[in-house]
């Protein structure tokens, strides 16, 4: 029974080949995307998961008015907000500020090198 589906599959792939890669293409892609969205969503959901305590780490948002995409939401905050919040709230243990750089001359050893991009704690 499943030879003869077999050869019926393949009879009609051969009689209307248009049609049959029109499906069979629009399958393939609707497979890759569905792919590509499940290792989006798990890469996402895993973020900041391997510290001990994930639960409570919190990140502070600022939101930029930018006329023509409206408001946008940006991981940049003054620089003394952390300590700030750190004295205020006694529910804060630790306080970490991220500094996006661009263009920084770099060096070790005396070498010197310039990085594109450099995200400091």
């Amino acid at each position: 029974m499943l030879i003869n589906y077999l050869k019926i599959i393949i009879r009609f792939l051969k009689k209307q080949k248009l049609y049959s890669f029109i499906n069979i293409a629009g399958l393939a892609i609707g497979v890759a995307c569905t792919l590509f969205i499940v290792m989006w969503m798990f890469e996402e959901l895993s973020y900041d998961h391997f510290y001990q305590n994930a639960d409570d780490i919190y990140r502070v948002e600022q939101k930029l008015l930018n006329p023509p995409d409206g408001i946008i939401p940006i991981a940049l905050t003054p620089t003394p907000l952390a300590p700030i919040l750190k004295d205020r709230y006694p529910e804060i243990l630790e306080t970490a500020r991220i500094h996006y750089m661009k263009n920084m001359i770099c060096s070790h050893e005396n070498k010197r090198f310039v990085e594109d991009r450099i995200l400091a704690v």
